[in-house]
């Protein structure tokens, strides 16, 4: 109210200055909409914060007084033509977005070596079955040219770490952790359709 009230008084005064203020509450307007789910405001208010801006440009740089004039047909063709595929834009955004999944849960396989807890980001890997993990890492990772010593190290730290629980990030429907400091090696458990996850090609199905 503040802002159009400023704004007001400048469109009365001729002032360029007034279209600073129409902005304003335009994005004053446009947020707190937003937070009211007014998504048809957001999309007015979005619109006239573009013919603020527009506004600003084509005022008069060289003099305060510039006479009012109408818009064409066409300039009305155009206007209407951009509040619609706005308004189709921020309906599609909002309505059709592509829903977060969340994987937080504890998962189990049918033979049970592993319990895998997801929780709000983080990956802790429990190991029932003794060595099952240190295994699969061998068969994945270890070959003649490693030092047998540094691989059971890192082995072991990796296996600590994912114990203890680990962070990871979701690219491309894959949970990539990183068991190990310095990402020495990184890990990655594969989200599958109805709950389930895949880890070491071994399926992990939600409890």
């Amino acid at each position: 109210t503040l802002m159009g009230l400023i704004q007001g008084a400048l469109v009365w005064a001729n002032k360029r200055s007034n279209w600073i203020f129409y902005c304003l509450q335009y994005i004053f307007l446009g947020v707190f909409s937003y937070a009211a789910h007014l998504y048809g405001d957001v999309t007015n208010s979005i619109f006239y914060f573009g013919v603020g801006i527009v506004g600003w440009f084509l005022w008069s740089k060289d003099r305060e007084e510039r006479p009012i004039e109408k818009c064409s047909n066409f300039e009305r063709i155009i206007y209407t033509i951009i509040i619609v595929i706005a308004t189709i834009f921020i309906y599609q955004y909002i309505f059709h977005k592509k829903e977060e999944v969340s994987f937080d849960g504890t998962y189990s396989s049918d033979t049970g070596e592993v319990t895998i807890a997801v929780s709000k980001g983080t990956i802790r890997i429990i190991e029932n079955e003794k060595d099952y993990i240190y295994n699969r890492i061998y068969d994945k990772i270890y070959n003649d040219k490693m030092d047998r010593e540094a691989f059971d190290v890192f082995a072991r730290t990796a296996i600590d770490n994912m114990a203890n629980g680990t962070e990871y990030s979701l690219v491309s429907d894959t949970m990539v952790i990183w068991p190990v400091e310095g990402d020495a090696a990184t890990f990655s458990i594969y989200p599958l359709e109805d709950g389930k996850l895949s880890f070491f090609n071994k399926i992990y199905t939600k409890k």
